[in-house]
């Protein structure tokens, strides 16, 4: 037997002719023409419907009866607006849009149009023959995803000639797919956060969070539900104000617009570049500028936008902005113990910190200009980096020390040059004196003593008293520091004496004066003034 619709035209006719003249049963006919009865009965109920009787009207063609036996579907009602998939598709990565709203929205627009269930349908068949990095919807400006391409570029030193592979860094917006990439010396946290912060230049924000691969720089111990990243990721999150998300171990798809943008620029940046010769990474970054911007501008595969374009809608309104101020990068080295002589060793060289530290655990980190030390999170200590060839340098803050050791600091810290600057603000008289001691000694260093002993006894009396002291001890000889001292005392003892009104001594020839007992007083000789200053250390 065969359905109906293999029946021909002349079957047709002869089930007519078997049922009207000979009058026989459906089940006979279909016997007698190997039609299925049931076909048989569907043509006479057809005829019926349609007015035929037998015999058929004279000139009736094949076409025509064909017509008559099965007619066309009646006109369809004029069809539903279709809903803009695209449109949809851009909408639904804004905060808060979701697939219902949009429908309520088009419903306003089109009271007759699809129902929700249809709605999505529509939609949902759009999504699916788009990129599988299309897929997933992403809020405008959440997030970004950062990863490393597997591919390197070579540039050679100019100097040395040594051939060195740069690591490229990529970035990707993930509601736009917006691509940022960088190529950078290494995959070390320096480097990691700088094109990073270059990142975040290029698409003029910040996004909410950063998704990134467990590398080194960005994850210290992964783990699926808390795992962690190092303390300077930690201060330039903060920094940005944004939150880092590694993703799971060996799940791509975890960041999969990231996953993307790695192999767009390794097959559209980096392998038009890879008969180029390199000397250095900014040729590198300049080279790869143009490159990436045509990768930016070229529409998407059933979107007819590009990158820039869903940058421009979606992700750059959203994004947060920049901080005021750029990120310092720093390395926080491992706790070390403070020792006996209070200072902290980072990079072979030494840097003191408050000497009642000693004992105590202290975390050094150190910038490109600085280095900073801090205990239970408190700074402690900042000194400015020694970056010069001598490892034996030290830093030290004559605040650190503990008092004996400032004393004998603040002694150290004088020069010739100092202490003949320091006796002319006081007077000529304080200037010769200091000069005729450095004069005295064999070396400079011999007479920082001295001179330390008469600064020290200067700072305890009037300006003016100093330097009358001073130049009694130059008048007399007398270039040390006892003899300075002694002259104050006597130059106090005779202010005072003025002071208290004591009586003029008596002038007469009778009276004689002190150096009359000097013992070996010679009569011819002139004897020495009674007033005259005679130094005790000279």
């Amino acid at each position: 037997m065969v359905p109906h619709w293999r029946v021909s035209v002349r079957q047709i006719r002869d089930v007519f002719r078997l049922h009207h003249e000979l009058h026989m049963s459906t089940r006979a006919i279909g016997r007698s023409l190997g039609v299925h009865p049931k076909t048989v009965k569907r043509l006479l109920d057809r005829a019926h419907d349609a007015g035929l009787a037998w015999p058929l009207p004279q000139g009736l063609s094949e076409t025509a009866l064909e017509e008559l036996l099965y007619p066309p579907p009646p006109t369809a009602r004029t069809p539903r607006p279709e809903p803009d998939v695209k449109k949809i598709h851009l909408e639904l990565r804004k905060r808060g849009v979701t697939l219902e709203l949009l429908w309520l929205e088009y419903r306003k627009d089109y009271p007759d149009g699809l129902g929700y269930t249809q709605f999505c349908g529509r939609y949902k068949t759009f999504a699916r023959s788009l990129d599988l990095t299309m897929r997933k919807v992403h809020p405008a400006g959440q997030s970004s995803e950062i990863d490393y391409c597997g591919v390197t570029v070579p540039y050679q030193d100019r100097v040395t000639g040594q051939v060195q592979q740069a690591q490229v860094f990529v970035g990707s917006l993930s509601a736009s797919s917006y691509i940022f990439s960088d190529p950078s010396r290494s995959q070390n946290e320096e480097d990691f956060l700088a094109s990073q912060a270059r990142m975040f230049e290029a698409f003029r924000g910040v996004t909410r969070t950063v998704i990134l691969d467990n590398l080194k720089a960005g994850v210290t111990h992964p783990d699926r539900y808390e795992p962690v990243i190092p303390r300077i990721y930690e201060e330039f999150a903060d920094h940005y104000e944004m939150a880092v998300l590694p993703a799971r171990v060996r799940h791509p798809q975890d960041k999969g617009s990231g996953e993307s943008a790695v192999h767009q620029v390794e097959r559209w940046v980096l392998a038009p570049l890879r008969t180029c010769v390199f000397f250095s990474i900014d040729d590198i970054r300049l080279a790869m500028g143009p490159l990436l911007d045509e990768l930016n501008n070229r529409p998407l595969q059933g979107l007819e936008l590009s990158r820039r374009d869903l940058y421009e809608r979606l992700d750059r309104p959203a994004l947060r902005p920049l901080p005021k101020e750029p990120f310092v990068f720093a390395h926080w080295y491992p706790e070390q113990t403070v020792g006996r002589d209070y200072h902290v060793r980072v990079d072979g060289r030494h840097y003191s910190v408050p000497s009642f530290l000693y004992g105590e655990k202290v975390e050094p980190r150190v910038t490109q200009r600085t280095v900073e030390v801090f205990h239970r999170g408190e700074r402690v200590a900042s000194h400015v980096r020694l970056v010069d060839d001598d490892p034996t340098r030290t830093s030290t803050e004559i605040a650190h020390m503990p008092p004996k050791h400032r004393a004998q600091a603040e002694l150290n810290r004088w020069d010739q040059d100092r202490f003949v600057r320091w006796a002319d603000r006081l007077g000529p008289s304080t200037s010769a004196l200091i000069q005729g001691v450095f004069d005295r000694r064999t070396m400079p260093e011999q007479a920082y003593g001295t001179c330390q002993g008469i600064l020290h006894a200067a700072s305890r009396v009037a300006a003016t008293d100093a330097e009358r002291a001073a130049g009694r001890c130059v008048d007399a000889g007398a270039f040390t520091a006892r003899a300075y001292r002694s002259a104050l005392k006597e130059l106090a003892a005779a202010d005072a004496a003025a002071g208290a009104g004591e009586p003029a001594p008596i002038e007469h020839e009778n009276v004689r004066g002190s150096g009359y007992y000097t013992p070996g007083r010679d009569e011819g000789a002139a004897q020495p003034d009674a007033g005259a200053f005679t130094p005790t250390g000279s």
